[in-house]
């Protein structure tokens, strides 16, 4: 089974813009779970941990799950995160699969 890293924003300006973000990361991750693949979403692994370590920790954490990953989904809005931004600016360097589009990650998925 392939492994995909979810990528989107996590952070925001209230704990309720955080916790939307983690819903809709969960959103993602139910539906790649759905269409056959096994979905790593960061959101979940650290939801709610915030102050437990740096932020730098966590991110430097989410680029080790990442690259340990077949492709990456970039969820809609990741444009409008730091992390997201890195994590898939990281992924091209790395030539891995990203993806914006959940048809043309099934396409790639069963190719």
């Amino acid at each position: 089974m392939n492994l995909v890293y979810v990528a989107g924003p996590y952070r925001g300006r209230s704990e309720s813009e955080v916790f939307a973000n983690i819903v809709a990361a969960r959103a993602v991750a139910a539906r790649i779970w759905e269409l056959g693949m096994v979905a790593v979403c960061p959101h979940l692994n650290t939801a709610f941990m915030g102050g437990t370590v740096q932020d730098s920790t966590f991110l430097k954490g989410d680029i080790e799950l990442m690259l340990r990953c077949d492709a990456v989904f970039a969820m809609h809005g990741h444009e409008r995160s730091q992390g997201a931004k890195r994590e898939i600016d990281t992924a091209k360097e790395q030539d891995m699969p990203v993806f914006t589009d959940l048809g043309e990650l099934v396409k790639w998925g069963n190719r």
